[in-house]
């Protein structure tokens, strides 16, 4: 039986509710500030492109991922191929950004979100074992239109993790329910290697409401772009004058 969703929202910012664990709206200098208060680490960059703009020139989001509910952003049911670069462990640490497409700005690629990845989980069962009640709920894919999280059957365990129906399916408009779409969010491989999934650190966890910081000096496509270093990233921001 299919699961009727219970949010229809096109956008994915926190409520009052959420954990005080994002920094919204920051301005670029102290963007910059906080990001230099850690060691540098590489920085993987890609466009959104299912952001868009509202007539009041305010981002909306109409796909799964980055999901910001809960007051915490994760990507785990978009970039499958690029979560398949680092093992779980080796994600900790590094930073990703998401800008929206350059269609919207006329100076550059917006920029939606910045994240250092505070956390890293092979499958959806461990992601939801370890987030809060709140959290989780706000994320959960067979409740939420939007939703980036599968919620595990009562009786699944460690060994059934990489099974989608050790999952409950998501609810019946959810973007990814067509045509067995989602069973590729729980196990997707590439070269051999399975996508991770990807929280971002609490503290170090940045959304951007509007256009207001862009990148400069070149247009994203449809892939990535990696920094060696996320300082050479920040370096390459803009304030939306």
């Amino acid at each position: 039986m299919e699961q009727r969703c219970t949010s229809d929202a096109s956008t994915q910012l926190p409520d009052g509710s959420a954990p005080v664990s994002l920094g919204i709206d920051l301005s670029l200098a102290d963007l910059r500030a906080r990001v230099a208060k850690v060691p540098p680490s590489p920085a993987y960059v890609y466009v959104i492109r299912t952001v868009g703009l509202d007539s009041q020139r305010l981002f909306r989001q109409r796909g799964t991922a980055p999901n910001m509910e809960g007051g915490l952003i994760t990507l785990c049911t978009c970039k499958h191929h690029l979560r398949t670069y680092r093992t779980p462990q080796e994600w900790v640490g590094l930073w990703i950004a998401g800008f929206a497409r350059s269609a919207l700005s006329p100076m550059g690629n917006p920029l939606v979100y910045l994240m250092r990845v505070g956390q890293a989980a092979e499958s959806h069962l461990d992601l939801w074992r370890s987030l809060p009640d709140a959290v989780r709920e706000a994320k959960a894919a067979d409740r939420h239109l939007l939703g980036d999280i599968y919620r595990p059957r009562e009786a699944a365990g460690p060994g059934d993790a990489l099974d989608p129906s050790s999952y409950q399916p998501p609810c019946d408009r959810h973007s990814h329910a067509a045509d067995g779409e989602w069973h590729k969010d729980i196990c997707y491989v590439a070269r051999g290697k399975r996508a991770a999934l990807l929280a971002g650190e609490a503290g170090l966890s940045f959304l951007f409401r509007s256009p207001s910081i862009i990148l400069k000096g070149r247009k994203l496509g449809r892939g990535q772009v990696k920094y060696a270093s996320v300082l050479d990233l920040v370096g390459s921001l803009e304030d939306v004058e």
